[in-house]
């Protein structure tokens, strides 16, 4: 007889005379069952060795009226039995397809369950496979099966039904139990990306805003025409550089894991006449700052100063929102400030 075409898993026995299963040359965990797809090879075997034909047929003699000898086909196996024996085989095939499917494609199996299905898969296939080793031998030998035959046929095809149900149990459990995969978060990267691709859509939207303050003086622009941040509380800018500085902080928390530290917003008249009494050179002068128009802030917590991976990554990815630190107060400007930040509709 030829040789199965794909090898069952192999058996060996351990230091202590136990015997051991050994799905396939690697040993990897999800080729067991592979390796007990060897039962697919023998169907065509085991259906060929069932299903009478004229050629494997066996003749007998009948008496014609004249008395002249005549021969004809004799009735072989029954129908009932060629019938499920064919279709246990089928079934059990496909039970033993679908379980390497479930144990190479599903990723969250637990290897105590992956096990249990590669032990019954591997029962299934020696069933398989002595059912074609049978089919073969008696196809091959043309030989009459005993009168038994058929009843031992029903039995072996009782047999196959029932590994194969009990694989299919384990298989349904499986299938059923499995813990869905969860995609990989996105990146930094990608969400910076993501965020700044709305910061450009959105900019023509809210382009609107960029004149909807003209009717009030810088420092005297009312409460209730200015946008709260929602990441920094008590903080308010125009809406239009709001709505930006709002995208722009949702990529700066992915990439540090902490919202952007606002120090200063939108400032009033009166506050910058405070400013530029306390700090003099350094602040504008009252009613000139673009903070009294809510389109500059002033951060902290790393921004504040250069050559730190906050500033530097604002400097890079601030601009795609409209931000940046202007050229005047970057570090070679005429009055560094790092901290500093102001905000101009992108195109």
């Amino acid at each position: 007889m030829t040789a199965p075409r794909f090898p069952l898993p192999r058996r060996r026995t351990g230091r202590h005379g136990e015997t051991r299963r050994r799905s396939g040359a690697t040993g990897t965990p999800r080729t067991a069952v592979g390796g007990a797809m060897a039962g697919l090879a023998l169907t065509a075997a085991v259906a060929t060795a069932v299903v009478p034909g004229t050629a494997g047929a066996e003749t007998a003699t009948t008496a014609t009226p004249t008395g002249a000898a005549s021969t004809a086909p004799s009735p072989g196996p029954s129908a009932s039995v060629v019938t499920s024996s064919d279709s246990a085989t089928v079934t059990a095939t496909a039970a033993l397809q679908r379980a390497e499917t479930v144990t190479q494609q599903t990723a969250s199996l637990p290897r105590k369950q992956e096990r249990r299905i590669e032990a019954r898969a591997e029962r299934l296939a020696e069933l398989l496979e002595s059912r074609g080793q049978t089919g073969a031998s008696r196809a091959s030998e043309r030989a009459p099966l005993p009168e038994s035959g058929g009843r031992e046929a029903l039995a072996d095809s009782a047999t196959l039904a029932e590994a194969t149900t009990k694989l299919t149990k384990l298989l349904d459990d499986a299938e059923s139990t499995a813990i869905e995969v969860q995609a990989a978060p996105p990146t930094p990267a990608e969400v910076a990306d993501v965020q700044a691709d709305r910061a450009k859509k959105a900019a023509k939207k809210i382009a609107r805003h960029a004149d909807s303050l003209d009717d009030f003086a810088n420092g005297r622009v009312p409460a209730g025409k200015m946008k709260k941040l929602s990441f920094a509380k008590g903080e308010t800018l125009r809406a239009d550089a709001a709505a930006q500085l709002e995208r722009l902080d949702v990529a700066y928390h992915a990439r540090f894991g902490k919202h952007l530290s606002v120090t200063d917003s939108y400032r009033s008249y009166e506050s910058q006449v405070a400013t530029r009494a306390s700090k003099g050179y350094m602040a504008a002068v009252p009613g000139y700052s673009n903070h009294g128009w809510g389109v500059a802030v002033d951060l902290g917590d790393g921004v504040e100063s250069f050559g730190t991976p906050e500033y530097e990554w604002m400097r890079e990815h601030a601009p795609e929102f409209g931000w940046d630190n202007p050229a005047w107060a970057r570090a070679d400007g005429r009055k560094p400030e790092a901290w500093h930040w102001e905000y101009a509709p992108i195109g």
